[in-house]
C-alpha cells in the first residue's frame, strides 16, 4: 500500500469515527447548560451560603445548601436525556 493509499485510508477511518456533523444526540456539555439552568435558586442559595463568609471556607461549611443543590441537579439531568 503506497503512502497515498495509507494516507487516503486513514483520513476515511477518521472522518468515520469522528464526523463532521454531531448526530442528534445532545453534547454533554448542553446537557450540564440545561440542567444546571434548572437549578439557579438552589444555585444562588449555595453561592450566598458560600460567599457570606468566604475567608472561613472549610468543607461541609454549607452541606445542605449544596445536597438541595446536587439533588436539583441530578433530577434536571435525567429530564434532558
Amino acid at each position: 500500500m503506497s503512502i497515498p493509499d495509507r494516507l487516503e485510508t486513514s483520513i476515511y477511518l477518521s472522518k468515520r469515527q469522528f464526523p463532521d456533523t454531531m448526530t442528534p444526540r445532545q453534547r454533554p456539555i448542553q446537557k450540564l447548560a440545561a440542567s444546571v439552568s434548572q437549578c439557579s435558586a438552589e444555585a444562588a442559595i449555595y453561592g450566598k451560603c458560600i460567599v457570606a463568609d468566604y475567608n472561613s471556607v472549610h468543607k461541609d461549611k454549607c452541606a445542605t445548601e449544596f445536597l438541595k443543590f446536587k439533588d436539583c441537579f441530578l433530577k434536571a439531568s435525567k429530564k434532558t436525556r
